[in-house]
């Protein structure tokens, strides 16, 4: 990390003190052992870093630690990287300080919250006061180290007072601090200099302005710095400066068009040629300075612009780099596209070779898409589109993609455009360049372009959901004829996506190589990408914890590089939101749902399905039971034409077949069981359905004979919900048949299944006689006994309405039970006898576990089994 990052900057020449701003920061910090934060908020040129760095400076008894913030932080672990070097540089900060051991770096979200814990545990129990700076905290916002930032400021840290000197107001719960009187605010009406301000400005830069002079530039900048400095430079190249206060005029814009323009009037040559090159690329390195100008001196000319401008400033302390101002920048450039844009170009071309030499393909092909320079962009892209593909880098790719439109670009570009484009979720676009390139490209291409025209074809299979031809398509790929590391990590990475299924133990080899290059050379996205697959190969192994960490980690670095369209992404999230959902927490996997859904729309339709039909369970889940019933036959049927994997089809007809036979619906519970008999078909999942529905539908105790093969383990396990699920359908019939012992052996099965991979979800659902055994056996099931606690400490669930599904005939009595007819009216509408209803009144009312009509009926609406008034005549309600 550069030390110029964490040092606290010296005051810039010409710096007028200004006591009543080192005062409110004085007062807004105050008291600092109520963990103060204080936001220095004012757009750019209004002195906030002088100021805080003044302040700072005056009271050399409370120590500081400052960060600088840049690009760099943007990411979390960066972030906290430099908050950590800049307190751990500071004095106070004893060397016994676990701050001084911690090492911001994580895989998982479990792992991260460990990391800030230590983190914030050990500066509350910093002894001396310490105030921490974030300069330029606008850079981050909008990123994931802003998530870091929220940590830090949730809690009040007594030793330590935060400064934040921002744009604009960062969204970090402003209002929660105010409300806990722990903000203290310094604003543009407290930085915007004073006309005695401006007038000591003017006096040490050895200007005689009168006071109405002075106050007419204070009253037309609002007392913005930058533009008073500026007028400054301006004013000293005037023989009447009097003329030039009353010409001064204009918005803050064309104000500072105007400054900048005075400025550059009075340049030389050679400073026009240094900062010429300063606007092409920012920071500038001198090196490059050299090239673009072929001034060897172009450092000093570059340092004598920072003295005499104000403008153009080093940014490490080893004055390697330069920065021009934003708006000098930008007036510059716009002077070079109006007069010289040949030399614009040219200066852009020469980049653009200077930064490839130097490996940063990112930025060599930025400036040779704003030279214009078709060529070099094709030949850039034929050499480092494949990496920049590996990081990610979409709107790079895409936007030179839009620049060599029409340019009748070679076909092999346009192939791995259109992959980019694939990958980014734009399908219409990819559509187009890739057809466009097959249309070009030949059956005798390079064995290179061969192996990139099926990962094309592996991929576009997966986003268009054509899973027959995905396995096909990723066999067909073969590693070994590939030259370059980078298309062979990427080969691999497609080849484990479009095996994961038919092949896992393939998809695993292939994406442990992927992600050891991926990491090696630096290619976040081919990371995701291999990681996504692990986590499903994990999962088919039955390799939960190891599923879950490779997803979680997708989850944070897709999160955090701004991927949320990726395929990775979106398959990494349902493989986190499935774990949360089976482990009993549907709240938590709502809020993966919700992070991951709007991405999924419209494209990978697998994706997209596997993501509603957990929501739907999470509806079923969390207290609408009939919503989430009806969703999830609403997929099933929409999905009807979709190939899906087949564990998806054992976890949605699980799921469907569970919700509607709790709502008492058996006709819809066998629909189910049908529809997915074919795909399921010697499975544990397949077996499960049968039995379950024969047993509830019919109480035959004989549906263990369809629960045999699962426990003799003759049939192959899909989702790790079936295994449990069949344990305690086994249990519950063999409590029928008081087989206790039998009872309590499955249970603990089920129980030792369900704690080593976090199985919570089939306990929530429990029949009351598995529930009745748990309580009276309490303390029977030796470590499993903290989970039996658990689960009885959650109570009964209202998920599960109804415990028995209720006959044709049964719901056809009960259709008429909201009306006003008595029972021997019903009789003669249905034309049976009178004990015949009652006997079905009898059977509603027990599986219902109601004792009246009038609460039968509240049940019954309650659970779905009746619907709305119909308007006039009998039944008054009917059954769905």
């Amino acid at each position: 990390m550069r030390r110029a990052k964490i040092t606290v900057p010296l005051r810039p020449p010409g710096f007028v003190e200004r006591p009543s701003v080192r005062a409110a920061l004085d007062a807004q910090s105050g008291p600092p052992e109520r963990g103060r934060v204080v936001l220095v908020s004012a757009p750019a040129g209004y002195g906030k870093t002088a100021a805080v760095t003044d302040w700072v400076r005056a009271d050399p008894d409370v120590a500081v630690a400052w960060v600088g913030l840049d690009a760099g932080d943007r990411d979390e672990h960066r972030w906290w990287a430099s908050v950590l070097a800049a307190l751990t540089a500071c004095p106070a900060v004893a060397e016994d300080s676990p701050l001084h051991r911690i090492a911001p770096s994580w895989s998982d979200d479990a792992a991260r919250d460990e990391i800030v814990s230590d983190v914030l545990e050990a500066l509350d129990g910093l002894t001396t006061p310490v105030r921490l700076v974030l300069d330029d905290l606008q850079t981050i916002v909008d990123h994931s180290a802003l998530i870091g930032l929220q940590e830090l400021l949730r809690h009040p840290l007594p030793m330590l007072t935060i400064v934040l000197s921002s744009r604009y107001d960062p969204p970090v719960g402003i209002d929660r601090l105010r409300l806990d009187d722990r903000l203290g605010q310094v604003r543009v009406d407290q930085l915007a200099f004073t006309e005695p301000q401006a007038a000591e400005l003017f006096r040490r830069e050895g200007l005689e302005l009168d006071d109405d002079q002075t106050a007419t530039l204070v009253a037309r900048t609002e007392g913005w710095v930058a533009a008073l400095r500026l007028a400054s430079l301006s004013l000293h190249r005037r023989d009447d400066p009097a003329a030039f206060v009353r010409e001064f005029a204009g918005d803050d814009r064309s104000v500072a068009d105007y400054l900048v323009g005075e400025v550059l009037a009075h340049l030389g040559e050679r400073e026009h040629a240094v900062l010429a090159a300063a606007t092409v690329t920012s920071p500038l390195h001198l090196d490059l300075a050299v090239a673009l100008t072929g001034h060897d001196d172009a450092g000093d000319v570059l340092d004598g612009l920072a003295t005499s401008t104000a403008m153009v400033t080093a940014t490490d302390r080893r004055r390697e780099y330069y920065r021009v101002h934003e708006l000098l920048r930008s007036h510059t450039l716009a002077r070079l596209r109006r007069g010289r844009p040949d030399h614009l170009r040219g200066l852009y071309r020469r980049a653009a070779a200077w930064h490839d030499a130097r490996g940063d393909h990112l930025e060599a092909l930025r400036c040779a898409r704003l030279a214009g320079d078709v060529d070099t962009t094709e030949v850039l892209l034929r050499a480092r589109a494949v990496e920049l593909l590996g990081r990610g880098e979409f709107d790079a790719l895409a936007q030179s993609e839009q620049m060599i439109a029409g340019s009748g670009a070679d076909p092999r570009v346009r192939l791995v455009l259109g992959l980019a484009a694939l990958e980014n979720g734009d399908l219409g676009r990819a559509d187009e360049l890739v057809s466009a390139a097959d249309a070009e490209l030949t059956d005798r291409e390079s064995d290179d372009v061969t192996v990139f025209r099926r990962i094309v074809a592996v991929r576009a299979s997966l986003a268009r959901g054509r899973i027959e031809d995905v396995a096909a398509a990723a066999h067909a790929i073969r590693t070994e004829s590939v030259t370059g590391i980078p298309l062979r990590a990427l080969a691999l990475a497609a080849r484990a996506s479009g095996l994961v299924y038919a092949a896992p133990e393939q998809a695993h080899r292939d994406a442990t190589e992927a992600l050891a290059l991926a990491e090696r050379y630096g290619w976040p996205y081919l990371a995701v990408q291999a990681r996504s697959s692990l986590g499903v190969a994990r999962l088919l192994g039955s390799d939960k914890a190891g599923s879950l960490e490779h997803a979680r980690a997708v989850v944070s670095r897709a999160t955090s590089q701004e991927w949320p369209r990726s395929p990775g992404h979106q398959r990494a999230r349902v493989v986190v939101a499935s774990a949360e959902l089976l482990g009993g927490r549907p709240d938590a996997a709502l809020r993966h749902l919700s992070s991951g859904e709007v991405a999924a729309d419209h494209t990978h339709p697998q994706v997209t399905t596997a993501i509603e039909v957990l929501r739907a369970a999470v509806d079923h889940d969390t207290g609408r039971p009939l919503a989430g019933w009806q969703r999830l036959r609403s997929i099933r049927r929409a999905a009807s034409d979709l190939t899906l994997t087949d564990p998806q089809v054992a976890l949605a007809a699980n799921l469907e077949q569970h919700a509607a036979l709790g709502l008492g619906r058996a006709r819809e519970a066998a629909e189910v069981t049908r529809a997915a008999a074919s795909q399921l078909a010697g499975s544990v999942e397949g077996a499960l359905l049968h039995a379950r529905l024969q047993w509830s539908t019919a109480g035959d105790a004989g549906a263990r004979t369809l629960l045999a093969p699962v426990f003799a383990r003759r049939l192959r396990l899909l989702t790790g919900l079936g295994i449990v699920d069949a344990l305690l359908l086994d249990a519950e019939i063999a409590a029928t048949l008081d087989e206790h012992a039998y009872v309590h052996e499955q249970l603990c099965r089920a129980l030792r299944l369900a704690a080593r991979f976090d199985l919570r979800r089939p306990f929530t659902t429990l029949p009351e006689p598995l529930r009745a055994h748990l309580a009276g056996h309490h303390g029977a099931f030796g470590a499993l006994d903290a989970l039996v606690d658990e689960i009885l400490a959650r109570g009964p669930s209202d998920v599960e309405a109804v415990r028995d599904p209720l006959t044709d005939r049964e719901r056809t009595v009960l259709a008429f039970l909201p009306s006003q007819r008595s029972s021997v009216e019903i009789a003669q509408d249905l034309a049976v006898s009178l004990n015949t209803i009652k006997t079905h009144q009898r059977a509603i009312y027990h599986k219902l576990g109601v004792g009246s009509r009038r609460e039968a009926v509240a049940r019954a609406r309650h659970v779905g089994l009746i619907d709305a008034p119909q308007g006039p005549g009998a039944p008054e309600h009917r059954t769905t």
